[in-house]
């Protein structure tokens, strides 16, 4: 980063390539090449800090974490099942739960309290997200955006969209 403030935020904080605070962060490429993509010289730096003080957020509630016992670990793991498989139509909260050997009641209440949304908001956030992607690389049909965002029903899946983002994923498509 050549950016002022991202650089005396990294040096107060004593963060370099040589120390890193945090490894295995691969899953931030993205955010780091989305952030790098829609800046400009004006507002790089603003962008980049923001997303170094997120990644800290996420160190540090890991940090915590880690001192949880191994339900609370299980439930990260459903977490991360979850982020890799969301476009199965057949995730859901009961078949995660079964999955991790959960009371899907139980399962419902753990994942909120971890990651401060209900499991079924936190799917369809998933699902309309990586939608939205699909859409932007120029898939457009309705019923092949449902089928590959893991939805069975692309009248719901429509719904949802529309619900989230305020149009229908083909009016989301034609404003490109």
């Amino acid at each position: 980063f050549t950016g002022l403030r991202t650089q005396a935020l990294l040096q107060r904080l004593n963060v370099s390539y040589t120390e890193p605070v945090y490894h295995n962060f691969g899953f931030l490429a993205e955010s780091w090449e989305h952030i790098l993509n829609i800046s400009t010289d004006n507002n790089c730096d603003l962008f980049c800090e923001a997303l170094i003080l997120n990644v800290f957020g996420y160190v540090c509630r890991n940090n915590e974490e880690s001192d949880y016992s191994d339900k609370t670990n299980n439930i990260i793991r459903a977490k991360q099942y979850v982020d890799q498989n969301f476009t199965d139509s057949d995730i859901n909260l009961r078949t995660v739960s079964e999955k991790f050997s959960y009371n899907p009641k139980y399962f419902s209440a753990a994942f909120k309290k971890m990651v401060r949304i209900n499991f079924s908001e936190y799917l369809k956030i998933k699902r309309l997200g990586y939608a939205v992607s699909l859409i932007e690389s120029g898939i457009t049909n309705t019923n092949d955006l449902a089928v590959l965002c893991g939805y069975k029903e692309p009248l719901y899946f429509s719904k949802s969209f529309k619900a989230k983002y305020g149009v229908s994923p083909k009016n989301w498509s034609r404003q490109l």
